[in-house]
This record gives structure tokens, C-alpha cells and sequence, in this order.
């Protein structure tokens, strides 16, 4: 693959290089003697002419396109936003055209070529020529500039579909405030129109490089299917307590970054992401009583030694949870604790307090409730860009409490719900997933969903339709 990806830049690179040299060379349209130079364009540092700009043309002449092409572009994009009239024609659309091939060929490639800039320059150069070519047979007062700028903003308006912003870009760098209302108008009308024809630049990238990405438009079309038509059934659950042995196999059996928390009942009751799993691991969060002695109360495990309010309070997400924490007396029992070393566990050292001598670890939305207890050298690792965690023997026997750091509140879908309506509420709320629960009412999970399950090609192909 970086072979593929190297070969494809050189050829790139070579192929753009010679076009942009040999091109000038071909015609002798493009030679100018320099005494043409329209007085006004002096200050421009675009006409600021050196010998190497003569390529193939006389003494005293010097060529047009091999200075745009093989010179400064910025230079020459601001010598044609403010005077297009001072180039020939066949440059203007020959800049125009040879940019406008170079971008599309080269969009998406190993390589950046850029966007934004290239749009300016061939909007610019195919507005000045229609404005110079307007000035020229309507017999009429024309400004050339104005419609480079025009041309520039409806390229770009209809590649990138932006609008507000892209108006204060195009006012902000010409400082030409006296047309914004043409302006919008074109920055409005090319963006409807290439909404029309097809989709954004940036949205048919993402396409190509097969981004989960979501459309928040919902197709009429998903009201006939149901969620468990399209939903993921190989459901990984954890339940509230589990063992750091099980938790290590699970994360390196799967690559999925969120697991429903399951009770004694298999009732959903929480959603617990791969991170936090891999960070209590990583810092050694464990509760130290064995799994045994742990009893079942109101629907969730608890310690029958620590039960205490707090336990509750930090269910029903009560303010007075965060101080249920463990007091230090001495710095050094928090170093003991962090393995001498408070800089390697960010994680942990986030949520270290001191104050009047005294240091506190508190809980957050992260941190179990209860005893900490020191790890030492379980390391993380990353495979195929999942992140997973290798334990020490020792630690695989110890277990975690799940409840202390999962969300207790996450969205949830009947299994018979139009997949319309679960599409709409994942784009909506900006979800990652989406729990499914069966339609017998008691809660169990029996799907989950996920950005790829709502993704394009999989709604086509679980549905049939082309959307």
C-alpha cells in the first residue's frame, strides 16, 4: 500500500510538472511584449517580469500563462480578482480549464493538492473572461473584477456548498464590501443549483473514502422497515460486575466501542464505552471484595461492607455523589497509590484534589466508587486503530464495578420501530449507539445499533431500495 500510495505521487507530481511547463510553449498566443502592461497593474507584484518568464517568446517579451502557471498563484489570483482585463482571453480560459482538469484529477489522491485556493483561481479566471468578454461586445460599462469575483464565489459556493462564511471569506480578503448583496445572491443560487444536481464536495469524499457518515435528510422510504431489519443482533453484553479477565478477552475478541450493561435479570441497565473499560484497566481500578461477597439490592450490585446512601445518590446522579471519596492525609499515599509516578496516569491525576495538607481522589463520571488500588504495568496497545489492554496474570482474577462509570441513561429503541424514526433520533441527538430492546417488554437487549448500520450501503442492502 505505501508503494501504491508512492507511485502515485510521483506520477502525480511528474505529470502536473510537465504539463505546466509545456503547455506555454505550444503557442505563441501567450507572448506579450512587456510595454503592454496596462499602467494600472504596476503595484501588482505579478508584474514584477523576470527573464525566466520569456520560455519560448522574443526579446522584450514575456509569457503570460508560464507565469501563471509556473509562478506565484497568489500573486496571480489577486493580479486577476483585480484587474482580468489586463490578460489575454486565451489566458483567462486557459487557466480556467487546465486548473479545473488538474483539481478533479488529482481530488482525493495520496498527494494534497488542495481545494480552496485552485476553486478561487478558476472561478476567478472563467468569471474575468466572461467579464472582459461582456465589456468588449455589449458595448456597455462592465467591471471585469466584479465578475472574477462573482466567478470565484459560485465555484466555490457550488463545490463546497458554504454561504454565510464563504461571503465574510470573499469580503474579508478583497475587501470589496460594496458588492456583497451580488455576492450572496451567486454564493445562494450556486449552492441551490449544485444541490440540485448532485451532493458537496466534502460529502462525495466522504462517500469515496467510505466515512460512516449520516445524511440528517430521513428517506420516506425506511418507514416500511423495522429496526430489526437493519439492527446488529451479535450483541457483546457486560454485566454490572464483571471479572478484568473476561473485560481483556472481550475487548480483544471484538472491535466494537460500546457494550449494554446488563443485571442478573438481562435487563439493559447502562452502556459503558471501550475507553473507560480500557482506562480502569490501564490504572488498576478494582474493587478488592470478591465477586461472592457481593450481594444483589434493588436491581444492582453492591458491596454489602460499603453500602451506604452514597451508592444510591450516585444512581440518581445527585450532587453530593462527587464527595464520596477517599481522604489522604499525605501526598505520598497518593504517589504510592499512582506508582511514584502522579504524570503517567493523567487519567488518574485529573481527579486528584489537595488542599490544607490533605489530598483527595473523587469520583467522577470515570472513576469507580470506592477502594483504588494500584496496577503497575498493564499496557495498552493498539490493533488495527482498536485500543485494548494486556493485564498482568495477577490482575485478571480481580473485578471491576461497571456501574460506577457506565452511562445509566442510554437511548433506547424498540425492536419493532420504524428504522425512520431510529435514524432520525440517532442523527438528531449526534448518538454513537443506539440500544435495542425487545418488544416484549422486559427490557432485554436484543440489538444494537451503530453509525455503519445507518450508513448508505447498508441500508440499501438490508432494504433493497436504492436511496
Amino acid at each position: 500500500e505505501k508503494l501504491v500510495k508512492l507511485s502515485e505521487v510521483l506520477f502525480l507530481s511528474l505529470f502536473t510538472s510537465i504539463l505546466c511547463f509545456f503547455v506555454p510553449t505550444q503557442t505563441s498566443w501567450y507572448c506579450r511584449d512587456k510595454r503592454d502592461i496596462v499602467d494600472g497593474c504596476h503595484d501588482s507584484p505579478f508584474w514584477d517580469l523576470q527573464s525566466e518568464f520569456q520560455f519560448n517568446c522574443r526579446e522584450n517579451q514575456y509569457n503570460e500563462l508560464g507565469k501563471v502557471l509556473l509562478g506565484s498563484r497568489e500573486e496571480a489570483m489577486e493580479a486577476i480578482l483585480s484587474n482580468p482585463s489586463a490578460f489575454k482571453p486565451q489566458t483567462l480560459i486557459t487557466v480556467g480549464v487546465l486548473f479545473f482538469i488538474l483539481m478533479v484529477s488529482t481530488y482525493g489522491v495520496s498527494l494534497p493538492f488542495g481545494i480552496f485556493m485552485p476553486t478561487i483561481l478558476i472561478g476567478s479566471s472563467l468569471g474575468g473572461y466572461l467579464g472582459s468578454f461582456f465589456d468588449e461586445n455589449l458595448g456597455r460599462s462592465v467591471s471585469p473584477s466584479t465578475f472574477a469575483l462573482l466567478g470565484a464565489a459560485a465555484l466555490l459556493s457550488g463545490i463546497q456548498r458554504n454561504a454565510v462564511s464563504l461571503c465574510v471569506i470573499l469580503m474579508e480578503g478583497t475587501g470589496t464590501t460594496e458588492i456583497i448583496i451580488p455576492v450572496a445572491i451567486t454564493v445562494v443560487c450556486a449552492r441551490q443549483v449544485g444541490n440540485m444536481l448532485t451532493h458537496g464536495l466534502y460529502e462525495m469524499g466522504m462517500d469515496f473514502k467510505d466515512y460512516p457518515y449520516l445524511n440528517h435528510v430521513v428517506k420516506q422510504e425506511l418507514d416500511m422497515f423495522k429496526v430489526s431489519d437493519i439492527m446488529t443482533k451479535d450483541v457483546t453484553t457486560l454485566k454490572c460486575i464483571e471479572s478484568a479477565g473476561d473485560i481483556e478477552r472481550v475487548l480483544h475478541e471484538t472491535s466494537v466501542h460500546g457494550f449494554p450493561v446488563i443485571d442478573v435479570n438481562q435487563k439493559l441497565v447502562g452502556l459503558v464505552r471501550r475507553d473507560q473499560l480500557v482506562a480502569l484497566l490501564e490504572c488498576g481500578i478494582f474493587i478488592e471484595e470478591s465477586v461472592h461477597s457481593f450481594k444483589k439490592l434493588d436491581s444492582q450490585y453492591i458491596s454489602s461492607d460499603d453500602y451506604h446512601p452514597a451508592v444510591f445518590d450516585n444512581a440518581l446522579h445527585i450532587k453530593n455523589d462527587r464527595y464520596d471519596a477517599d481522604i489522604l492525609e499525605d501526598i505520598s499515599d497518593v504517589r504510592a497509590i499512582l506508582d511514584d509516578d502522579l504524570d503517567a496516569n493523567e487519567w488518574l491525576s485529573d481527579n486528584l484534589i489537595e488542599s490544607g495538607g490533605k489530598s483527595m481522589i473523587f469520583p467522577d463520571q470515570s472513576l469507580l466508587q470506592g477502594n483504588i488500588s494500584a496496577s503497575g504495568k498493564n499496557r495498552v496497545v493498539t490493533k488495527n486503530g482498536v485500543i485494548m489492554i494486556v493485564l498482568k496474570a495477577e490482575d485478571r482474577l480481580q473485578h471491576i464495578n461497571i456501574r460506577a462509570i457506565m452511562n445509566r441513561g442510554p437511548y433506547c429503541v424498540i425492536e419493532g420501530a420504524p428504522v425512520s424514526n431510529a435514524y432520525s433520533m440517532f442523527t438528531k441527538l449526534g448518538l454513537r449507539h443506539l440500544c435495542v430492546l425487545g418488544s416484549n417488554g422486559c427490557s432485554q437487549v436484543v440489538g444494537i445499533l451503530t453509525r455503519s448500520n445507518f450508513n448508505k450501503r447498508n441500508l440499501e442492502r438490508k432494504t433493497g431500495f436504492l436511496l
